[in-house]
């Protein structure tokens, strides 16, 4: 049996009166800045984490920000911001924004195991350990988590969240729902419609007490904003990344691929 979820859109963007051209051609490479915004934008148009930005963001997933502007936004982002300049020291690349660092983060590479234990331990004990709401029990749930623990996004929702809840709300009753949002999955396009994409996709849900993704069904995910998208022109049998019920960007099969093992690994080690 299939389950449809409504899709659920960021709030509106601003838009001009007659849709422009995409800033990007369908499929073309972007740069790191204009990929952070694109995975950025939904949870940041909720209210969930990062600065107040307006409709800044999805200007620039379209490309359409400076990018000094972009980079003062990214860096008020209190968990990705910290996560890409640890994978930015670790790699000796100068810039957080480095498109291979972003892939990294947000889809998955072999960079994001580029981080010493070690140093990884510090950082999760200086970002998190103050914001957990019974530190001596729960800073004892840190301890270990740095051994073969990837700087991925999904490291962060399934590993870390548990214990801290959402940046700016803490720990809440739907936590699972709203882990199972907040990570990146790949989704095959279905069906496209004005505003909405069907897409075949694996939700996560708790099965004795451990963190898995389900069996495959077909979701409604958001996709475009007033006649505007990050995933312009894409049709049926494309892959999109799915995040806060967004589609964020498309996916090569690599990358997809990348991105369903790294979850894969932490589901292997998330504790609830």
């Amino acid at each position: 049996m299939t389950t449809r979820l409504a899709a659920s859109a960021p709030a509106t963007a601003p838009a001009p009166a007659t849709a422009p051209a995409p800033a990007t051609a369908p499929g073309a490479p972007v740069s790191g800045s204009v990929r952070f915004a694109r995975f950025a934008y939904a949870p940041n148009e909720r209210g969930l984490c990062g600065p107040e930005a307006g409709g800044a963001l999805f200007e620039a997933g379209l490309g359409r920000l400076p990018g000094p502007e972009l980079r003062e936004l990214a860096s008020g982002f209190e968990a990705a911001w910290p996560w890409l300049g640890l994978l930015a020291e670790s790699t000796g690349r100068p810039d957080p924004l480095d498109a291979a660092l972003v892939d990294a983060y947000w889809i998955g590479s072999p960079l994001a195991g580029a981080v010493r234990p070690r140093r990884l331990d510090e950082h999760l004990r200086h970002a998190f350990a103050p914001r957990l709401r019974r530190p001596t029990a729960a800073s004892r749930r840190l301890e270990g988590l740095a051994e073969d623990m990837p700087v991925h996004h999904s490291s962060h929702v399934l590993r870390v969240m548990p214990l801290i809840g959402l940046i700016r709300s803490g720990l809440r009753p739907d936590l699972l729902e709203l882990m199972g949002r907040c990570l990146v999955r790949p989704g095959r396009v279905v069906a496209v419609e004005e505003d909405a994409l069907t897409v075949e996709a694996r939700g996560l849900e708790e099965r004795a007490g451990r963190l898995a993704l389900g069996p495959v069904r077909l979701e409604e995910v958001a996709w475009r904003i007033g006649g505007r998208s990050f995933v312009e022109g894409i049709e049926p049998g494309e892959l999109v990344a799915i995040h806060w019920n967004w589609a964020a960007d498309r996916l090569t099969p690599g990358e997809a691929r990348a991105l369903a093992a790294v979850t894969g690994r932490n589901l292997a080690a998330a504790r609830t």
